[in-house]
């Protein structure tokens, strides 16, 4: 009888040394960690003017990489470029007037197959899109028709690029 008394005591012993041990390894408290990442939308490299060479009426000039350019941003929703000219036309000498009409670019991204646009009043500009946050490299061919009519002088128009985060 006494073998079974105290393997009984033992046995009591080592449960008290458990249960005093128990609460002291299951301490602890919930840690809330956060974060905040800027937003970050930017257009880089837009050189501001581009300029055909001199042509006679009826020429198409071209100005090859007229404007490469970047558009990046961190929107989760991605961010929208557009590209919209100040008026429908150049404004030239004497009032004359050379219409975007006579404009069209070939706009590639990323190095891919360029996108033809002829800049006219039904599609009033460029606009590009993208739906996750994302960073792309743009380059723009540019060529003028000039038509056979066209008075002589120095035109310009003021185009206006614009990068929004969506």
């Amino acid at each position: 009888m006494r073998k079974s008394i105290i393997l009984a005591g033992s046995a009591l012993a080592v449960a008290a040394v458990v249960g005093t041990a128990g609460p002291a390894l299951a301490s602890g408290s919930p840690v809330n960690v956060s974060a905040s990442v800027n937003s970050n939308t930017t257009l880089t490299g837009i050189t501001g003017a581009i300029t055909f060479p001199a042509g006679n009426a009826g020429d198409t000039k071209t100005v090859l990489h007229a404007e490469q350019y970047t558009a990046s941003s961190n929107s989760a929703a991605g961010y929208a470029l557009t590209i919209s000219p100040s008026s429908d036309h150049m404004a030239g000498p004497g009032g004359a007037a050379l219409d975007n009409s006579n404009l069209q670019t070939t706009t590639s991204v990323n190095g891919g197959a360029g996108t033809m646009w002829n800049w006219n009043a039904e599609n009033g500009g460029f606009e590009f899109d993208r739906s996750a946050p994302s960073t792309d490299t743009f380059s723009e061919d540019w060529s003028l028709m000039i038509p056979a009519n066209q008075a002589a002088g120095a035109y310009t128009e003021t185009w206006t690029y614009l990068l929004v985060a969506n």
